[in-house]
């Protein structure tokens, strides 16, 4: 936050993403019925970090995976993200397909 105002700074990306992971693995501990992990994760390695935890103590996971043209993604960033790295984590979403042993997910166009 600078001046009350959201300023994505990618040399903090390392602690965003640690700060979401501890918030996620703090609600299983605790026991919370309901764990929703609100990221951008773009590669079977970062939804993996989640997927594995989460199953491998009793969760039913869902993937939802919200998807919408390059244009409307750039339109709807509320972050300083240049729209260039918008289409290489796109690109890099529709390059790895889900493994076929992570069941309950969904694709919901946003549009």
């Amino acid at each position: 936050m600078v001046d009350g105002e959201y300023r994505f700074d990618f040399t903090q990306i390392q602690e965003a993403h640690n700060a979401c992971w501890r918030a996620f693995y703090e609600a299983m501990q605790r026991g919370d019925k309901l764990v929703v992990v609100d990221n951008t994760n773009t590669s079977n390695d970062l939804v993996g970090a989640y997927w594995s935890p989460a199953v491998a103590t009793g969760y039913e996971v869902e993937i939802v995976q919200l998807t919408c043209s390059h244009d409307t993604a750039v339109s709807r960033c509320q972050r300083d993200t240049p729209p260039e790295v918008i289409l290489q984590q796109h690109e890099q979403l529709m390059s790895c397909p889900l493994p076929p042993y992570w069941k309950n997910y969904r694709y919901v166009s946003t549009n």
